[in-house]
């Protein structure tokens, strides 16, 4: 297995997805919490979760299958996805609603799933109902790791400026006469 096929670094490439194509205000990679579910990567975008799942090896796409959120139960995501070295797996091998993404060399094809350049409302046919409570711990667990490694004065100095910029934000839209 070459570098570029690593585990590591398909999370990475599938943060970066999550974040360049895909949309997503924020995204977290391998975060372990009390959750059923520990996705390599997760990002949020507007009032949507996307899951992706890095597989390198047949054997650990098989082994994944077994888990039961693969086939539904409290799993999370809104919309969902197995990424992997491309020929490795094929879209018709993909849980009922899952994407795929095939990673080669530095390119990352979207070969089945969600479209992210449309948008994700019109395309119910890829959404799923994600385990918010699952999805809200994951969330949280990733804040507070960001807190400790920045220190709460700073953190809060962040969260402070981000809400800010997204009230202004809202204001500006509503006095153009649009919404959110």
């Amino acid at each position: 297995m070459s570098r570029a096929e690593s585990h590591a670094d398909l999370v990475e490439r599938a943060a970066r997805w999550l974040r360049n194509t895909a949309g997503c205000s924020f995204v977290a990679t391998e975060i372990a919490t009390n959750a059923w579910e520990s996705p390599d990567a997760i990002g949020w975008r507007n009032a949507a979760t996307v899951v992706i799942e890095c597989k390198t090896s047949r054997a650990d796409f098989r082994a994944d299958a077994k888990k039961p959120w693969r086939r539904g139960f409290d799993a999370l995501g809104t919309y969902r996805y197995m990424m992997a070295p491309a020929g490795l797996l094929s879209a018709d091998e993909m849980p009922d609603g899952w994407g795929l993404l095939e990673v080669r060399g530095r390119r990352v094809t979207r070969i089945s799933g969600m479209d992210p350049v449309r948008n994700c409302g019109a395309q119910k046919e890829w959404a799923h109902a994600s385990n918010e409570v699952g999805e809200t711990k994951v969330l949280l667990s990733a804040l507070r790791r960001l807190e400790l490694s920045l220190g709460s004065a700073e953190f809060y100095r962040m969260a402070m400026q981000s809400h800010r910029r997204a009230k202004e934000e809202y204001q500006q839209r509503i006095a153009q006469g649009g919404g959110w």
